[in-house]
């Protein structure tokens, strides 16, 4: 009620929009899909007098859908990176990523009560240690909550930590696969990974993995791109909900013009390279091989799945709109 009497309804951000957009106009494209947009989003902030106010910002990002298994998320934070690294950032900026999973924020808030997990859960995506003394909790789960908050940083020592609370469970199992791989790969973009297992988004969009990245600037950190996992909100759209999954991420545009940057301009390429591999190829050779192409300014996809021989590859070229194969064995 911004601008008029009655109510409007604008987007706060563009998952949902994309995500019904892939489940009806391009429902029968082949999976996995893959898609980017841009556009302007739209949210209602609160100034200190009390009067409400619209905020206008410009995002562009990415989606992919279709894909159930980790291979998801390890080409999302791949993709990431690179089109971190092609931002050409001043390298002062300390970019961090900093990670979470809803599945961990449940396995943490089932050791407490039904009436009590929504003020827990507040506690501790808002790292209230204060409030803690106030919950209506045993002194050995007010302890436990506060080594959770406490535990934060590097994941192979978050993970650990962790363990040694909760024992062994698939969430922690999940989370030491995927940053066995994606961690190098932050190295040698000398971007930090961190672990975060109390955060959580504003937006209730996500059922899964979830993250943010993070420069640091004298004044503040500066918040440039934000995305996870969100099956839960395809579903909603799809009618094949055992196919409904979704990962994503989104540039914050005006964020990124706020920092000093220089953007190369490279020359459009229209080959279009599918990398394709046998199955005693590992995943980490084949987002290398297509770091490689990108870096040499070629548009170069990763087949998820592993190729039986190369004909099997070959025919799926025209499956993925490409016309060129990189053979990988």
């Amino acid at each position: 009620k911004v601008v008029s009497d009655e109510s409007l309804g604008l987007r706060p951000e563009m998952t949902a929009s994309i995500s019904r957009a892939a489940s009806t106009r391009l429902a029968n494209r082949t999976r996995p899909l893959r898609l980017w947009a841009k556009g302007t989003v739209f949210k209602s902030k609160e100034a200190k007098e009390g009067k409400k106010y619209i905020e206008e910002s410009q995002e562009c990002g990415i989606e992919l859908f279709g894909i159930k298994s980790i291979a998801a998320e390890i080409e999302l934070f791949s993709l990431l990176l690179d089109s971190y690294k092609s931002l050409n950032l001043n390298k002062t900026l300390k970019p961090t990523i900093l990670i979470g999973h809803t599945k961990l924020i449940e396995l943490i808030l089932q050791d407490y009560d039904i009436e009590i997990r929504e003020q827990v859960k507040l506690v501790l995506t808002n790292y209230n240690l204060i409030e803690i003394k106030d919950l209506n909790i045993s002194d050995h789960l007010k302890e436990k909550l506060t080594d959770i908050i406490n535990c934060r940083g590097i994941p192979s020592q978050v993970i650990n930590k962790l363990e040694n609370i909760y024992g062994k469970v698939s969430i922690i199992d999940e989370l030491r696969n995927l940053f066995e791989i994606i961690e190098p790969i932050s190295n040698d973009y000398n971007v930090i990974m961190q672990l975060d297992p109390t955060y959580s988004p504003h937006f209730d969009l996500y059922n899964g993995f979830m993250f943010q990245m993070i420069c640091k600037v004298p004044s503040n950190n500066v918040i440039i791109a934000k995305g996870g996992r969100y099956d839960g909100i395809v579903r909603i759209f799809s009618k094949d909900k055992d196919n409904a999954t979704g990962v994503g991420f989104s540039f914050s545009v005006d964020k990124i013009r706020e920092l000093t940057y220089d953007i190369p301009l490279n020359a459009i390429d229209k080959e279009k390279i599918l990398i394709a591999y046998k199955n005693s190829v590992s995943i980490t050779e084949v987002l290398k091989k297509q770091r490689e192409l990108h870096e040499k300014g070629k548009t170069a996809i990763v087949e998820i799945d592993s190729c039986q021989n190369k004909s099997k590859a070959f025919e799926l070229l025209e499956i993925r709109n490409c016309n060129k194969l990189e053979w990988l064995t």
